[in-house]
């Protein structure tokens, strides 16, 4: 299989071309042990073989849905919820489980790639993505460690040396732990619709993070995430559905 691997935008392509310096990975990371990984949460990612074509595709601009099922622009602004109130009824929960079907948009190819799986949260502070197809691996950001596994191989590495990786996780894992000091420490915070159906856009505050990704969109119903959408500074984009269990 030929891999591909893309660092938000950066993306490897002949063996001559090297990334930047901030975006270079750990030596103790081979590319083997990165692809395939989920871009919305870990912004690794790598493209099967008939992935690998071309396509003139016009990205897609920054607009943000409204929450499932409602039209957020039209909910009175009493109704919406607090950011407090709304991550009071989603965390609280020792654990959680979905499963998820993720598609990739990116600007160089006809199709969307997709990948599904299960993702995992324990509180506090860990989240696991394991990935049944079209490859079998796994991604756990657990502390400030990063953890990545496949073919029985394991790599851990401070999230500290990918402090964009560290926080556009982290938007989701303080968003099902239902931390909202956490999230306004990294993001700018918006909240549309009701406490039914809700919608959170996280806009990132730090200069780097916001070169690398415009926006990281969370639609849900009552205490449930069932939608993650992320567009990138370039105009690429994934889309992660949850069926919660």
């Amino acid at each position: 299989m030929k891999l591909s691997l893309m660092i938000l935008g950066e993306r490897t392509l002949p063996a001559a071309l090297t990334l930047p310096a901030a975006l270079s990975l750990p030596a103790a990371l081979s590319l083997p042990m990165v692809s395939s990984l989920p871009l919305a949460l870990f912004l690794f990612m790598s493209l099967p073989a008939h992935a690998q074509q071309p396509d003139a595709r016009t990205p897609q601009t920054g607009t943000s849905a409204p929450a499932p099922g409602r039209d957020a622009s039209s909910t009175p602004a009493s109704s919406t919820p607090s950011l407090e109130s709304l991550l009071k009824k989603i965390g609280g929960k020792p654990s959680s489980q979905a499963r998820f079907v993720e598609k990739k948009y990116l600007a160089v190819l006809d199709t969307p790639v997709e990948s599904a799986g299960v993702l995992r949260y324990q509180a506090p502070a860990r989240l696991e993505k394991n990935t049944e197809r079209p490859i079998r691996e796994s991604m756990m950001i657990d502390g400030d460690l990063l953890v990545m596994e496949r073919d029985g191989k394991r790599r851990t590495i401070p999230a500290a040396q990918f402090p964009g990786v560290a926080a556009l996780v982290g938007g989701l894992r303080d968003t099902l732990g239902g931390d909202a000091e956490a999230l306004r420490r990294v993001f700018k915070v918006v909240v549309q619709g009701d406490a039914a159906r809700w919608q959170i856009d996280l806009l990132p505050s730090d200069t780097t993070s916001a070169q690398l990704v415009n926006r990281i969109t969370l639609h849900g119903r009552d205490d449930q995430v069932l939608e993650v959408e992320t567009l990138q500074a370039d105009g690429d984009r994934s889309v992660m559905v949850l069926s919660p269990e």
